[in-house]
């Protein structure tokens, strides 16, 4: 993975993967709720409090709608930032080095970069979520006896891949040596 990290490496094939990832888990954060919504019982757990026992109920409509909606709502707001991105003037993008790689020649190769980035960050936020909503259907079909370990694995698991990205990022925005 490291030739993605150089500054004239192009990143292509590597943000076609994070593009197909992130639309495949959208589509899945979509489709997951109505497939279970029959099987939901009319009245489901919607929150859980630290001990993993459910504190807050909604009616089954309300909480596939929930989900559907906290998916669309962040599939709008990624690609709108998206979009953002590739038309905010070069002075308001807040990049470690950033007179290096806004320069006319690596501006497209940065603005894919940091497309990159954010759908891997966002890609690793839906891997969380569709987990965790999977978690409360199991639970409210009875399926699962949640405790706090069943949350906190995931969770972990999502803050060490933020890590790892944001450590990734760092390093592909540093200002290649004899430059």
């Amino acid at each position: 993975m490291s030739e993605y990290f150089t500054p004239d490496s192009d990143f292509s094939e590597a943000l076609r993967r994070a593009r197909w990832v992130f639309a495949i888990l959208v589509l899945a954060s979509l489709v997951l709720p109505l497939y279970y919504y029959p099987q939901l019982p009319e009245k489901t757990a919607s929150h859980f409090n630290l001990s993993g026992k459910a504190d807050a109920w909604d009616s089954r409509t309300v909480f596939v709608a929930t989900q559907m909606g906290i998916t669309g709502f962040l599939a709008f707001v990624t690609l709108g930032i998206l979009w953002l991105i590739r038309h905010t003037p070069a002075q308001w993008i807040n990049i470690p080095h950033k007179e290096y790689w806004l320069a006319p020649e690596r501006k497209e190769g940065t603005y894919r970069r940091i497309e990159f980035f954010l759908l891997w960050i966002m890609n690793l936020t839906y891997l969380l979520l569709l987990t965790m909503f999977y978690l409360i259907i199991l639970f409210n079909l009875k399926r699962l006896v949640l405790s706090t370990g069943y949350f906190l694995f995931p969770l972990v698991l999502y803050f060490l891949g933020m890590g790892i990205i944001l450590y990734r990022m760092m390093r592909t925005f540093r200002v290649p040596q004899g430059e």
